[in-house]
């Protein structure tokens, strides 16, 4: 079973069978609404996206056999973003198993390589059998949260948050040049690190990790596409999943000057959300390409 099923009101399925049994249900239930890919060496695949609520759902993809039964291979719950969070260069490769697809983009707002899992295949492939493919102009990110917990924010006054989004801005700038080989930039970077390294072990002998880090976004674990995320919450709804009933929390967060959503089942959040105060949880990141 998906380890974030329960992200999208599927708290109190436990098994496998039970997950597959509302899947069969779904996939008998929105036949009409199935996506048929053609392939060039003949094969026959197929994509459904069901909506189990305001911006989320599942998707399930699969081949069609000779005798035109659908057999389904994978699945996925998906958030639906509601605006582009990046337009830096994106990268889309396919997993070795199955036709399940990655993007990767080089966002300098946070100084690493963002892999997510790509939610519209469907409209990738299509994009693909054109005679001239062009890369995407942008995309959508979003996240799914199994475990998450509402920390409070670092006091900043208005002077202080204008400066660290200077800083960002400038560090982003930093890191491009870096790449594209400006060996000034690079020296500059290094220093800076250095200076924060110094900066931070000094604070950490009086103060707490988390009222000094006041945004992160680091890998966790051996999977590419989840990641430790700490982030100021701009924006707070909740979504409801129509058949189960259960709440989704709907963050719009920020973390190094990325904005993005974070969905977590109100199951699963430890803490009282508030806008200003910061998410921290581990984030399965998806997103859809956007031509």
């Amino acid at each position: 079973m998906h380890r974030f099923f329960r992200t999208v009101g599927y708290a109190r399925v436990d098994s496998d069978r039970e997950a597959r049994e509302i899947l069969d249900e779904l996939l008998l239930h929105h036949r009409d609404a199935i996506h048929h890919i053609a392939m060039r060496n003949g094969d026959r695949l197929w994509e459904l996206r069901v909506p189990l609520g305001e911006r989320l759902g599942i998707a399930m993809g699969g081949y069609v056999r000779d005798d035109g039964k659908l057999i389904w291979e994978r699945y996925l719950p998906y958030i639906d973003a509601d605006e582009i969070t990046s337009t830096a260069e994106c990268m889309i490769e396919r997993h070795v198993d199955n036709e399940v697809y990655s993007g990767l983009i080089d966002d300098m707002r946070i100084g690493i390589s963002l892999i997510f899992r790509l939610t519209n295949v469907a409209e990738y492939r299509q994009q693909r059998a054109r005679a001239h493919y062009s890369l995407p102009r942008g995309v959508t990110i979003g996240g799914l949260s199994r475990d998450g917990r509402i920390l409070l924010p670092v006091y900043k006054s208005e002077r202080q948050r204008e400066l660290l989004h200077t800083t960002e801005r400038e560090r982003a700038r930093m890191i491009s040049a870096a790449k594209e080989g400006d060996e000034s930039a690079m020296e500059s970077l290094t220093n800076s690190d250095l200076r924060l390294y110094e900066s931070v072990n000094r604070r950490l002998r009086q103060e707490d990790i988390y009222s000094i880090v006041d945004s992160c976004f680091m890998p966790d674990g051996i999977e590419c596409d989840l990641y430790v995320v700490v982030g100021e919450i701009r924006e707070i709804s909740q979504r409801k999943n129509l058949a189960t009933g259960e709440l989704i929390w709907d963050f719009r967060i920020r973390s190094h000057d990325l904005p993005f959503h974070v969905y977590i089942n109100t199951l699963d959040l430890q803490g009282e959300p508030k806008v200003g105060r910061r998410f921290k949880g581990t984030v399965w990141m998806q997103g859809a390409a956007i031509w």
